[in-house]
């Protein structure tokens, strides 16, 4: 059980935090304006980006009616603290403990309007590799899948399993969205493995883009 105190100390000081690095960082979303086109069409998706890149998300899809799987595990209760303040919906469980139960509680949301947003490498890994979780989700929403690669530069990275990254205040972010892709209705275990394969390679390229991008050319703001 985690430490009421330090629940109520994160609730109050992370999102203010988030906030501040956030405003002070170049952001370059790609492509450019589709993001932004989608929600105008109205248009839902379900986002996947890697667990130890979940910060900046929380910046730049605050407050964008995202439901997000979280964690029952107790470092689970701190994000569902903070994420809830920036406007996102928690549903709490995992490919690990009360997945069942997380997934039930997420697709009732995507059936009330939400897009859903998933680390699908969560929330104990192994780092990278693509749970099942994401791609059952899909198949019974009907929602597709973005996924997404975001890198920082300069960075903070953590020793923690997931490489959690931290980019420094004033830097650059790139965020790289894939192109949706839709998942079958009613896939089986062996069809939801080869998705889960699948996007799993996609991810990989983009993440390797994106570092190449941001190495390679200057930063420009804006989304």
């Amino acid at each position: 059980m985690a430490d009421p105190f330090l629940l109520r100390l994160a609730e109050a000081l992370g999102p203010a935090l988030i906030r501040a690095l956030g405003a002070s960082l170049d952001v370059t979303y790609l492509p450019r304006g589709a993001e932004a086109a989608r929600r105008r069409r109205g248009e839902r998706v379900i986002y996947a980006f890697w667990h130890g890149r979940m910060l900046m998300p929380a910046w730049t899809h605050r407050f964008r009616k995202v439901a997000i799987m979280i964690s029952r595990h107790k470092d689970g209760e701190f994000i569902a603290r903070v994420v809830r303040r920036l406007g996102f919906v928690p549903a709490r469980g995992s490919s690990t403990r009360g997945g069942a139960a997380g997934l039930k509680a997420i697709l009732d949301l995507a059936e009330k309007g939400h897009d859903l947003a998933f680390t699908p490498d969560g929330p104990r890994g192994p780092r990278y590799r693509v749970q099942p979780g994401v791609v059952y989700a899909a198949s019974r929403s009907g929602l597709p899948i973005v996924p997404g690669a975001i890198e920082a530069r300069p960075a903070f990275t953590l020793g923690s399993w997931d490489e959690f990254t931290i980019p420094h205040p004033f830097g650059r972010v790139l965020i790289l969205e894939g192109e949706p892709i839709p998942v079958p209705p009613g896939l089986d275990d062996a069809g939801i493995e080869a998705r889960c394969r699948a996007l799993e390679e996609t991810m990989h390229d983009l993440t390797a883009r994106a570092r190449r991008m941001l190495r390679e050319t200057p930063g420009t703001a804006g989304r």
